[in-house]
């Protein structure tokens, strides 16, 4: 089993601040290496979203634990002392 834990990530390059990663590498202005990073991240992160969603498919559900049996109850009035 793998646990995966939410990340937020606001990152947004200070001299393009209007660059936005879905437009592609298309959108880097002058080879600026932040947006280039802003673009790693964004796609590193859709890659892994797709592996996700692909092995889900894939590997099926988890495992479904059945609840335990309940023990029967305890009579605990102490019928003992009359």
């Amino acid at each position: 089993m793998v646990k995966l834990g939410t990340v937020r990530f606001k990152g947004r390059c200070d001299r393009h601040p209007g660059f936005d990663p879905h437009d592609g590498a298309g959108g880097i202005r002058g080879g600026c290496k932040r947006c280039q990073l802003l673009l790693e991240i964004h796609d590193s992160h859709t890659r892994l979203v797709d592996l996700i969603r692909r092995a889900k498919n894939e590997v099926g559900p988890a495992l479904v634990r059945r609840p335990a049996e309940a023990s029967p109850p305890v009579d605990d009035r102490q019928t003992t002392l009359f």
